[in-house]
């Protein structure tokens, strides 16, 4: 995450469920910039954040037997059967498992250390389909939209 305003949003977005901790790699914006603070509406001060955190580390805050979702918008780079619309996710898939959520950048979508990260997991990308003349949704527009409809079938 490299922009503080997007940053300040998803952090919103993941505190009104609530989530369980927020990891951000090694190379997002600093959440305590005080542009994220103001996207946050304060929230940032409610949710664990883990910061700064290297691929190799996040291993360590996370399980092996985790299901990771991968928020990417360039589904074509995928294996089909990998493939799932964020309204279509078996709740077998989700219910009462640890989930790791992986959002990718609007711009460069997830890098390779993550899918690399995910790759040793059970992972599945999660499409959000868009009208032809929409190329991509705001990071934390995805993020509401796969978070509350995990919420959902976790109920």
């Amino acid at each position: 995450m490299r922009d503080p305003s997007n940053l300040g949003s998803l952090i919103r977005v993941a505190n009104a469920l609530p989530i369980r901790m927020m990891l951000l790699a090694s190379n997002s914006v600093d959440p305590w910039d005080t542009k994220t603070i103001r996207g946050s509406s304060g929230s940032v001060f409610h949710l664990p954040i883990k910061y700064r955190v290297g691929w190799q580390n996040i291993d360590t805050n996370t399980g092996s037997d985790e299901v990771v979702l991968l928020a990417d918008n360039n589904i074509k780079k995928y294996d089909s059967d990998r493939i799932i619309n964020y309204d279509q996710i078996p709740t077998e898939l989700v219910k009462d498992k640890n989930i790791t959520v992986i959002i990718g950048g609007e711009t460069h979508g997830i890098s390779e250390e993550a899918f690399a990260f995910a790759a040793k997991r059970d992972y599945r990308v999660i499409n959000i389909p868009l009208d032809r003349t929409c190329n991509s949704l705001n990071v934390s527009t995805a993020l509401g939209i796969i978070l509350f409809e995990l919420r959902r079938l976790m109920a």
